[in-house]
């Protein structure tokens, strides 16, 4: 998915782009009809999977999320609610099972938040985002994407996909992906070689068609969603292989 910059230039004047903002642009670009363009069809779980994979890249890069932390506190301090990658049969539920509507509802309350006194108390994680512990050989290497996908297949083989994922939904991990790559691109990060992975998929493995790799390895995997991030993680990993120093 593209991903945009149009960020408002509030909460907190956060150094990095943050998830909160990063959710006010799909909030503006869902009111004119493209919200297609960050998260492809609209489903809860592609929702939450943008999300989890946004945070994981600032976590992994150790930049500030303090706003969408903040955030969650003020959802359930006033709305009882969990956070949307935490919740999402409950958020689904909660709009009779109409996806757009959970997604818009779940839109609406980050701008609610965005425009109130809370979004804006000062922190002192908001004047900078969070640095590398540094060393004598310096600060750690952060892992782009085609790295941290390294990072996720190993945590797989070995049984903890829910360290990265709520739910294991090849959906889902498809947007995680999206989020994590939007995060880089946001905050200037390098990230080049996801984007030739992909051309080797579609171009020379012949395994990213126009409808997506998760339905094309769902059937392949017999809907076993498991099966089916594993196989496009092995594709990573070959791919690595092939790149590698």
């Amino acid at each position: 998915m593209s991903h945009e910059h149009e960020f408002e230039p509030t909460l907190g004047h956060l150094e990095a782009v943050g998830t909160l903002e990063a959710l006010l642009l799909l909030h503006r670009d869902m009111k004119k009809g493209r919200l297609f363009i960050h998260i492809g069809d609209p489903l809860v779980e592609r929702l939450a999977g943008f999300i989890e994979g946004y945070r994981a890249c600032l976590r992994e890069h150790q930049l500030s999320d303090e706003a969408y932390a903040r955030f969650c506190e003020w959802l359930w301090s006033t709305r009882r609610e969990e956070p949307i990658e935490k919740a999402t049969e409950r958020h689904l539920s909660m709009a009779g099972g109409e996806h757009e509507r959970a997604i818009g509802t779940y839109l609406d309350w980050v701008h609610e938040f965005s425009t109130s006194p809370r979004s804006k108390r000062a922190l002192p994680s908001d004047a900078t985002p969070a640095q590398p512990p540094e060393t004598e050989e310096g600060p750690p290497a952060a892992r782009d994407t085609l790295s941290y996908l390294l990072c996720i297949r190993e945590s797989l083989l070995h049984g903890r996909l829910h360290e990265h994922l709520e739910n294991t939904n090849a959906e889902r991990f498809n947007t995680f992906i999206d989020g994590y790559n939007a995060c880089a691109d946001d905050n200037h990060l390098k990230n080049e070689l996801y984007a030739n992975f992909g051309n080797w998929l579609r171009d020379v493995k012949r395994e990213l068609p126009e409808e997506g790799w998760p339905a094309k390895y769902l059937r392949d995997c017999n809907g076993d969603h498991q099966q089916a991030i594993l196989r496009y993680l092995d594709f990573v990993a070959e791919f690595a292989a092939l790149h590698k120093g």
